[in-house]
């Protein structure tokens, strides 16, 4: 987890993060209550994206966020339900647009956590993606490095409150491939550090296979899935 223990010292300094306490900006966040996750229905929202230049790229920084959380929750044999199950939930009246990143709120949240059946709410929204001062051009500029912020929003609809609330940072891995590899590698970064502040306590159990094999692992779902541990999961196969 690279960059996540500074990252989030400096969040906190601004009262921007916090998770099994309370914020210290915006929403009470609920207290830390051991769970089982294969007891656990956790509905993953479509990632949204709220940064200046997301229209240019939108599909793959939806692909990357969808995968690194789809990764940490099914590996760890939570109970989930994809965008396939979100989907239909959203559209039903009072419908919610899960392209507002303003209308996930409490309520909207909660409805769809009751429609679904779902435990926990997942919402991740990406607000900036920019490269680092450090990275600035000049006449011998360092290694380029970037950095990615996205908005966490984790409501437990079984006690009525928010499980996660706040701002997680995500860098690069530093390395000379080009800028736009380097911003997608910080975006997961910061998918991998939102959804670890969650689920980070509990083992990964169930092995995945690589993602190329897959653009969701959850594609076509028509019902929660559970994996099996020590059983390579490489996606549902839609009948």
């Amino acid at each position: 987890m690279r960059g996540f223990f500074s990252a989030s010292l400096i969040l906190a300094a601004f009262g921007f993060w916090a998770v099994g306490g309370v914020s210290l900006r915006g929403e009470n966040v609920l207290p830390v209550e051991t769970i089982v996750p294969s007891q656990t229905g956790v509905l993953l929202l479509p990632p949204v994206d709220t940064e200046p230049w997301a229209k240019d790229v939108l599909a793959q920084r939806q692909f990357v966020v969808r995968r690194r959380l789809q990764y940490e929750f099914l590996s760890r044999q939570f109970k989930l339900y994809g965008e396939t199950l979100a989907l239909p939930a959203a559209h039903r009246a009072p419908s919610v647009d899960l392209a507002d990143p303003t209308a996930r709120t409490a309520a909207n949240l909660d409805r769809l956590a009751r429609r679904t059946g779902a435990d926990w709410v997942v919402s991740v929204n990406v607000q900036e993606v920019k490269d680092d001062p450090a990275s600035a051009p000049g006449p011998n500029p360092p290694p380029f490095h970037c950095h990615c912020l996205v908005k966490l929003k984790v409501w437990d609809a079984s006690r009525r409150g928010w499980l996660a609330w706040g701002a997680c940072l995500g860098h690069d891995e530093g390395g000379t491939s080009l800028p736009v590899f380097l911003f997608m590698e910080s975006i997961d970064d910061a998918a991998k550090n939102a959804a670890r502040t969650v689920v980070g306590a509990y083992p990964a159990v169930v092995p995945l296979s690589d993602i190329a094999q897959t653009s969701d692992y959850l594609a076509g779902q028509t019902e929660p899935f559970i994996g099996k541990p020590g059983v390579t999961f490489a996606g549902l196969q839609p009948k």
